[in-house]
């Protein structure tokens, strides 16, 4: 240090040369540079040029450093180092002033620093020592450079290098160099693998390659590479190798031939390839062409293409068989075919042809031709059109076959055909009229036994409970002690009970009776001006005390005017009171049962809507059915005849009775009825 300033300099190899070095620094003389100078150098430098005392706190910096920290002088003079550093390199500032502090020189090492924006990138530091006139050491100086670029151009070139590799592996292609005047080979890893051979455990020669080709190869891989040498050729062979798995693979090698400035050969720079799975296919290719050659032979079809931008036609050798030609003596063409095709079917053919180019549409056609011995043929030709990006025509390709006794065979047989069909038809008709009487007659028979069976079974059940009831009450009056019978009330409650049971009785005799007669188609309708929101009145009038024992309310949405239609007013009221009854049974303590409407010019629609738990989805199908009910656990005669005689009244009317399985309530029917009254006869069941 004089006046105050410091000095740096670089670290002599030894102590003696270090101190010979200060003498020529501090012995008075005139300095070749001038301070102004050196510090416009260190200003100047792109490079962050920071100094620190052995504290480790800044005394320098540079605007290099602003530049590449984003820090002014003024932020970083009198501060620890460290703060440039990430938390976890700060240890590197301790390392750096304790080695040179040992006497270390010049110290180069490549890390990690910090922006002010907290951006961490990479540089490259070389730390040097700084001394006074008199040998003492006072801090380091470091330059510092910014090597982002660097890094970022090794590591492309890293990834550069690894898709290299992958490529070579995927491509089964491997790299090799063999130096001509060392006689030294290098082999990429994936040469190694196409040979099954260990970088670790084969070092690749001339010597050592050539004993891994098979022998009956090596003097073919001689010429070739002769060849190469002398400029004759590139260098470009197929050949086989073994492994030492016993393996034998078929690998294909090109390569670039360098020469000197002389030009003498330097060396040999190529690529190996594995082609053993292609030289597999191309056999197994053959072997296939060889049996479709032979079944086309056999089948006597033959193939053929046109390529119609060099307007090349290619014919297979079954193809010249049938048309008699010798394939070295004849070329096929489009005029000279149209000729072989005989004169009747000529102008069919090239129409045929014609729409093929017009419509770019495959093609099916049938015709004769007449070969040079005279004979005629009957060829049937299937073909296929392939368009180029912009939909021009570019090959036309397809197959022909002789089917000249298939023809014969095949009119004969379809004339023979035709005979049978006809028998076969006539035949078949009787059988079939046959058959659908017999069907038909035993339909009738199972519904008449079915039906039998039911009403026999239920009619037994239904008719003997209350009879029996009856017969034990009267049992009882004639065999009771005197004072058992004291009670005139328990007489009248007997007597009552068994009028209740006779009137049941009658009811379901006349309910069996009305339904025969439906079915019977005597029931005659007395049509008549009828308004339907009346008859629902009437029928909510009949039903209320049925439905105030359940605090049920009834209600419709039926206008006063506008629904009115021709019917039969009896039979309508049974078909709303019967769905309205059926309604209060199913519906809750306390529910709502809703009658809608809608109508057009030519129909009116009912919709008679509960709060029910809804129908079953398994007894849906059969709710229309004769002595279906839905308290199948108490079924009797006469009920479940209620909605079958429904039907029965709206078919009469001409309209439709169903189940909405989509309604949004707990059940709801709709009732469809003409506006006019029926056409003739109704829907009679």
């Amino acid at each position: 240090m004089e006046n105050g300033d410091l000095r740096l300099i670089p670290p002599a190899a030894d102590t003696k040369a270090a101190e010979r070095a200060r003498a020529a620094v501090f012995d008075g003389s005139p300095p070749q540079l001038t301070e102004d100078l050196l510090a416009a150098v260190l200003e100047n430098c792109e490079d962050a040029i920071i100094g620190i005392d052995l504290q480790g706190r800044v005394f320098l910096w540079n605007q290099g450093a602003c530049r590449m920290f984003g820090y002014e002088a003024r932020e970083c003079v009198g501060r620890s180092i460290v703060f440039i550093s990430p938390p976890e390199r700060r240890y590197e500032v301790f390392e750096t002033l304790c080695g040179i502090a040992a006497g270390e020189g010049l110290r180069r090492r490549e890390t990690v620093r910090m922006r002010k924006n907290g951006e961490r990138f990479p540089v490259a530091i070389t730390h040097s020592p700084i001394f006074d006139a008199q040998g003492r050491l006072l801090g380091i100086s470091g330059a510092m450079r910014d090597i982002s670029g660097e890094k970022a151009a090794e590591q492309a070139l890293l990834l550069t290098h690894e898709r290299l590799l992958e490529s070579q592996r995927l491509g089964g292609v491997g790299a090799w160099e063999w130096d001509l005047r060392a006689q030294s080979v290098w082999w990429s890893d994936e040469s190694y693998r196409i040979f099954g051979l260990s970088p670790h455990a084969f070092l690749p020669t001339p010597e050592g390659v050539l004993s891994r080709v098979v022998p009956d190869d090596r003097p073919a891989l001689k010429h070739a590479l002769s060849r190469s040498f002398s400029g004759d050729a590139p260098f470009e062979e197929e050949y086989r190798i073994w492994r030492d798995d016993g393996s034998i693979r078929h690998v294909r090698s090109l390569a670039r031939l360098d020469k000197d400035a002389h030009g003498a050969p330097l060396r040999l720079i190529g690529h190996i390839q594995d082609v053993t799975e292609r030289k597999r296919s191309e056999r197994t290719l053959r072997r296939s062409e060889e049996r479709l050659e032979e079944s086309q032979k056999i089948a006597h079809v033959g193939a053929w293409e046109w390529d119609l931008r060099e307007n090349r036609i290619w014919w297979s050798k079954e193809l010249y068989r049938l048309f008699e030609q010798d394939p070295d003596a004849y070329t096929p063409t489009y005029p000279g075919l149209l000729d072989r095709i005989h004169p009747g079917d000529r102008n069919r053919v090239r129409k045929a042809f014609e729409e093929v180019f017009l419509f770019k549409r495959p093609c099916d056609i049938e015709a004769r031709i007449v070969l040079p011995s005279g004979s005629e043929r009957t060829v049937r030709a299937l073909s296929k059109v392939e368009v180029d990006r912009s939909g021009a025509l570019t090959r036309f390709i397809g197959t022909a076959q002789d089917i000249t006794e298939s023809r014969k065979l095949s009119d004969a047989l379809e004339e023979l055909n035709e005979q049978l069909e006809q028998r076969v038809a006539q035949q078949t008709a009787a059988l079939r009229q046959a058959n659908d009487e017999l069907q038909r007659a035993l339909d009738e028979l199972r519904d008449e036994e079915r039906l039998r069976e039911t009403f026999i079974s239920a009619l037994t059940h239904d008719l003997r409970t209350p009879l029996i009831g009856q017969q034990r009450a009267l049992e009882f009056l004639q065999n009771a002690p005197g004072d058992a019978l004291a009670s005139s009330d328990e007489i009248s409650r007997l007597i009552t009970s068994m009028q209740m049971s006779n009137r049941d009785l009658l009811a379901m005799v006349n309910r069996l009776l009305e339904a025969y007669q439906f079915e019977a188609g005597v029931v005659e309708l007395s049509l008549a001006p009828t308004s339907l929101p009346l008859l629902i009145q009437q029928c909510f009038d009949e039903l209320f005390s049925m439905a105030s024992a359940k605090s049920i309310r009834l209600s419709h949405a039926l206008p006063a005017d506008g629904f009115e239609i021709s019917g039969d007013w009896a039979l309508l009221k049974r078909v709303c009171v019967n769905l309205l009854g059926n309604a209060l049974r199913h519906t809750p303590q306390g529910g709502h049962i809703l009658v809608r409407g809608e109508q057009t010019p030519e129909s009116v629609r009912l919709y008679f809507c509960d709060d029910g738990p809804g129908v079953a989805e398994q007894a849906r199908t059969q709710l229309f059915e004769k002595f279906f009910t839905r308290q199948q656990a108490h079924k009797k005669i006469g009920s479940g005849l209620g909605l079958y005689i429904c039907k029965m009244i709206v078919s009469l009317h001409g309209g439709e009775i169903a189940l909405n399985e989509k309604a949004a309530c707990g059940a709801e029917f709709v009732v469809t009825l003409p506006r006019n009254g029926p056409t003739q006869g109704g829907n009679r069941p």
